[in-house]
């Protein structure tokens, strides 16, 4: 069937019955250790591979990234994003029952200026790495100052098209 759909419409495909099933969740599931995450990344590979007639040897993630198809660290780091804007613009029903401290930037840079860091608790294992208060933390002070002071769409629009996720490490 895929010899006659052409790829926008394979593309949408994908959004409605991969994408979608891989974002159930995204926030519980992809905290979990990185190994067990291969099998989401190796799906949306194989989606990949079979839209475009790939052969299974081929390298996918320069067609996956020409396609507009982002891998599932950069879904999960969307996600994260958008709740931690949810929780801290206090837009939905569950913003109370999350605290997270604040420190201002001790350097006096103008990329500071104005700019309200996130602090985490201290993290004694690697475990603790694997929390939302850990992860929520690293990614929105990641994302930059003028991202933050948007509307709810404007940043869901910068958090798809404007952020290199490449840089951000957990």
């Amino acid at each position: 069937m895929r010899h006659y759909i052409p790829i926008h419409l394979l593309i949408l495909y994908y959004y409605a019955h991969v994408q979608s099933h891989i974002q159930y969740g995204i926030e519980i599931y992809g905290l979990t250790a990185k190994t067990h995450l291969l099998p989401l990344d190796s799906i949306i590979n194989k989606s990949v591979q079979v839209m475009t007639f790939m052969n299974y040897v081929d390298h996918v993630s320069p067609t996956r990234v020409k396609l507009g198809i982002p891998n599932f660290k950069v879904l999960f780091y969307r996600s994260i994003a958008d709740k931690m804007f949810r929780i801290i613009n206090k837009v939905g029903h569950a913003h109370n029952s999350f605290e997270f401290g604040t420190t201002t930037g001790t350097r006096s840079l103008r990329s500071n200026v104005d700019c309200v860091r996130l602090k985490h608790k201290k993290i004694k294992t690697n475990l603790g790495k694997n929390s939302f208060d850990f992860a929520g933390c690293q990614i929105w002070n990641f994302i930059p100052y003028e991202y933050k002071q948007v509307n709810h769409l404007v940043f869901k629009k910068h958090m798809k098209f404007s952020i290199n996720w490449d840089n951000l490490k957990l």
